[in-house]
C-alpha cells in the first residue's frame, strides 16, 4: 500500500472516532458481572480519568427589594490646600431594582479646620485666603439615587462566591458651614445647599456583607457675606463706635481678634463653586 493511501485511511479512522474521550471505568472483582461498567465524560483529556467543571451561577435578583446599611468610619477630603476635613458618614439605601437604589447619607466631620499651609500664610506672610476657599463643612446630609452600570462575580476558594459592582450616585442636600477666625475660634456662615456626585466600587462577600470604596464630590455655592450674622458694614460700625451701632447680636465674637479677622474675610464678598472631593471607605450589611 502506498504511503498516500495509508495516510488517507488513518485520517478516516480518526474522523470516525466518537467525540467522547476520556472514559472512566469501574469494576467490581467480586461481582458476578463479566465486564466492568463504564461512564463516559465528554471532552475529558485522554490522560485524565476525572474532570472538574465550574458552573457559572445564573444571574439572580440578589438586591432588589432589600435594604443596605453602610457605615463609613473614614471620610477625608482630598483636594484642598486651605482646609482639612476628616469625618464619618452613615448611609441607608433601599434597592428599588437590581441596579437602582435610593439613598440617604448623613455625615459629620469631627475635624474641620484650616490646613497648616493656610496657617503659615497668615503667620509668615500676613495673607488670608478668601472666605469661600476657607469654608468648612461640619455636618450635613444628602439624598439621591445610586446606579450600578457594571457588575460581575468571582470565587473565594471552593465555596464562597463574591460579587463586585461599579456604582454611580448623585443627590442633593445641605450642610452647616463655618470659617476659622483664630486657633480655636470659628464663625458661623450658615447652611449651604449641596449637590453630590460619586463613583465607587462595591464588593459583596457572600449574601449579606459588602465593602465599599468611593470618591464623592460635594459641590456647594460658597458665597460668604455674613459671619455670625454680621456683615462687613456691621463690623465696621462696631469698630467706629463704642456704642456698637450695628445689627449683630451682642457678643457675636469671642474676642477683638476674631472680629477683626471676620471683617478681613468679609472685606471682599467672595462667591464661587467649591468642590469637596472626598474618599470614603465603608462597610455595609444587606437585609
Amino acid at each position: 500500500m502506498s504511503p498516500f493511501f495509508a495516510l488517507v485511511l488513518a485520517s478516516s479512522f480518526a474522523l470516525a472516532a466518537p467525540d467522547t474521550i476520556g472514559v472512566t471505568g469501574t469494576s467490581d472483582t467480586d461481582s458476578d458481572s463479566e465486564s466492568p461498567t463504564f461512564e463516559a465524560i465528554t471532552g475529558a483529556p485522554p490522560q485524565s480519568d476525572r474532570v472538574q467543571i465550574h458552573v457559572v451561577e445564573p444571574h439572580a435578583r440578589r438586591h432588589q427589594g432589600r435594604h443596605e446599611l453602610t457605615i463609613y468610619p473614614l471620610t477625608a477630603r482630598l483636594n484642598s490646600a486651605f482646609t482639612r476635613h476628616v469625618g464619618l458618614a452613615l448611609g441607608y439605601g433601599f434597592h428599588l431594582f437590581e441596579r437602582l437604589s435610593v439613598q440617604v447619607t448623613p455625615f459629620f466631620n469631627y475635624l474641620s479646620e484650616e490646613s497648616g499651609f493656610q496657617g503659615e500664610l497668615v503667620d509668615k506672610a500676613s495673607l488670608q485666603s478668601e472666605a469661600a476657599s476657607a469654608l468648612l463643612l461640619t455636618y450635613g446630609a444628602t439624598a439621591g439615587v445610586e446606579l450600578v452600570p457594571i457588575d460581575g462575580k468571582f470565587a473565594f476558594g471552593e465555596s464562597l462566591l463574591g460579587h463586585f459592582s461599579l456604582v454611580l450616585n448623585a443627590g442633593v442636600g445641605a450642610a452647616q458651614s463655618r470659617v476659622q477666625l483664630s486657633e480655636d475660634g470659628f464663625g458661623d456662615t450658615g447652611v449651604r445647599f449641596l449637590g453630590s456626585i460619586g463613583l465607587g466600587a462595591r464588593l459583596v462577600i457572600g449574601d449579606r456583607f459588602a465593602i465599599r470604596v468611593e470618591l464623592n464630590d460635594l459641590i456647594t455655592t460658597a458665597r460668604v457675606d455674613e459671619i455670625n450674622g454680621c456683615t462687613h458694614a456691621d463690623l465696621g460700625a462696631i469698630q467706629a463706635s463704642e456704642a456698637g451701632a450695628n445689627t449683630c447680636e451682642a457678643g457675636a465674637f469671642a474676642s477683638d481678634l476674631e472680629r477683626n479677622n471676620a471683617r478681613t474675610l468679609l472685606a471682599r464678598v467672595s462667591s464661587e463653586v467649591v468642590n469637596h472631593l472626598s474618599l470614603r471607605l465603608g462597610l455595609s450589611v444587606l437585609f
